[in-house]
């Protein structure tokens, strides 16, 4: 699951996804992206620009290591858990 509160940031998570899907890394449970609902940016306004994209890792395809675990250089991560903090 992947939350974007951008769309700068939303367009490469959504390529990122489709290629991952493309290679059988990744099945994309969401057509569409969810928005949160009226309600939902009434009791909290800054729900408005939030968009939610869903995938299951299949653990199949070539971006997979030794481990199971999708190489975090491969998709913009620095290695470790140095972008956590």
């Amino acid at each position: 699951m992947i939350l974007s509160y951008h769309s700068l940031e939303d367009r490469p998570v959504k390529q990122c996804f489709q290629r991952l899907a493309q290679e059988g890394t990744l099945k994309i449970l969401t057509k569409k992206v969810i928005q949160a609902s009226d309600a939902e940016i009434a009791a909290n306004p800054r729900a408005r620009s939030v968009k939610m994209r869903v995938a299951e890792k299949t653990g199949l395809g070539s971006t997979l290591g030794p481990a199971n675990e999708i190489d975090p250089d491969q998709h913009g991560m620095p290695p470790g858990k140095a972008w956590l903090q």
